[in-house]
């Protein structure tokens, strides 16, 4: 195999991108040996990312496997940790680099706003569990906050997170605009299949952190 200049490897490519989008980044190795490419979170945990293969040290013609970006509340607990973004295998690399950049991005703007959310799976789980019991609004801001979160952990392409993003963002703005019940003064005057995501993000995240800070 020949050799590649430094810019040619995946964690030079992914890191350029990362502070092309303000995001610092460094490279790393593991304590295992694996190498990543780390962002830090002010002390309150790293989001880590590397492929599946658990590397983001080797040139970009051996990137086989896609792109998987977790977060870890705390790096020495490996074990412990949240999907934000995992690529989708055969995805050429300079789509797979912007995607999970894209994902990063996204899960950092919305990392203040959720920070005391449950995760995922327990939000979901109490939401199933408690759905009849709840006023009709907070069901709705949860779910638009749940998917919010979900979609995050998928590639942009993947149709069942958009749809249901695009769902709970119209259903709450809808609620909400019928009620005057909006809290900030983003307003949402219709929601489509050609909404984009930012503005429904955007939305719900202001809706689900006046809710919160009201609790």
């Amino acid at each position: 195999m020949t050799e590649h200049s430094m810019t040619e490897r995946l964690a030079d490519l992914l890191i350029r991108a990362l502070q092309d989008a303000g995001i610092a980044a460094h490279h790393d190795w593991t304590d295992v040996g694996y190498s990543s490419v780390f962002v830090g979170l002010d002390g309150i945990g790293v989001i880590r990312i590397s492929d599946r293969d658990c590397s983001a040290h080797h040139s970009i013609d051996d990137h086989i496997y896609p792109l998987w970006a977790v977060y870890l509340p705390d790096p020495a607990v490996t074990e412990v940790l949240e999907t934000i973004y995992e690529g989708a295998y055969g995805t050429p690399i300079a789509d797979d680099i912007t995607a999970c950049v894209r994902a990063v991005s996204h899960f950092i703007a919305a990392f203040d706003v959720y920070r005391q959310a449950p995760p995922l799976q327990e939000e979901h789980e109490d939401l199933v569990r408690t759905m009849r019991h709840l006023p009709v609004r907070e069901r709705l801001i949860r779910r638009a906050a749940l998917a919010d979160r979900s979609s995050l952990a998928v590639a942009p392409t993947d149709g069942k997170a958009a749809q249901d993003l695009i769902s709970a963002a119209r259903k709450l703005a809808l609620h909400d605009r019928e009620h005057r019940s909006a809290a900030g003064p983003l307003i949402l005057s219709d929601v489509t299949a050609r909404s984009p995501a930012e503005d429904l993000r955007a939305y719900i995240r202001q809706e689900y952190g006046a809710w919160a800070a009201a609790r």
